[in-house]
């Protein structure tokens, strides 16, 4: 079933942590935050419909969501706090507005077991620990040229993992040098009017 959530601008923590039989939330446009584990085991939610105002998504918001598939993030979105998506092991696809979040909190994605493709939005500029541990089906990674720190254990070891970028970047020097593993050059072409 679905669940109505208050019109206040923040969801506290643990408000609705393991409820079991949540399938669907929508948040209204006055919430701004959403707290620690507010929605930690709520092993049902498939649908999670994001406002166009959410601003801060606290640490493990969403721990254990094993049914959610797919997350939309809007442009307003500011700060993902660690292992929000953790543990989300059918969670197998992620959009996320660029220019939006500056960084990839630790933990973040850990345990998506069903990730296997995600570009990280341009605007990011530090990718945390952990970020992808356990992820053994991430096979491509596009990371954008605003990306100037990448944790040496972001990502998992992998040989069948492809990182995309722009040559001589951040995300270059990373790929080549802490996972010896492929590389895919992005190259940008400006044709004349």
């Amino acid at each position: 079933y679905g669940v109505q959530i208050p019109s206040d601008e923040i969801i506290p923590d643990n408000l609705f942590a393991g409820c079991k039989n949540i399938t669907s939330v929508s948040l209204p446009e006055s919430v701004k935050f959403i707290g620690k584990r507010t929605f930690a085991s709520c092993f049902k939610i498939s649908n999670f419909v994001f406002n166009n105002s959410i601003v801060q998504i606290d640490e493990y918001a969403f721990l254990d969501c094993i049914s959610l598939r797919e997350i939309q993030l809007p442009k307003s979105i500011e700060s993902l706090g660690k292992g929000v998506y953790c543990g989300c092991s059918k969670l197998n696809n992620v959009l996320v507005s660029d220019y939006s979040i500056k960084e990839l909190s630790s933990d973040l994605f850990m345990g998506c077991t069903s990730l296997s493709s995600v570009s990280i939005p341009k605007g990011v500029v530090t990718i945390q620990d952990n970020v992808f541990k356990n992820d053994d089906f991430l096979t491509y990674v596009f990371v954008p040229d605003s990306t100037e720190e990448i944790s040496t254990i972001a990502f998992p070891k992998s040989e069948s993992l492809v990182i995309a970028a722009a040559p001589q970047t951040c995300a270059e020097k990373f790929a080549t040098i802490f996972l010896s593993i492929s590389f895919l050059f992005i190259f940008t072409f400006i044709f004349p009017l």
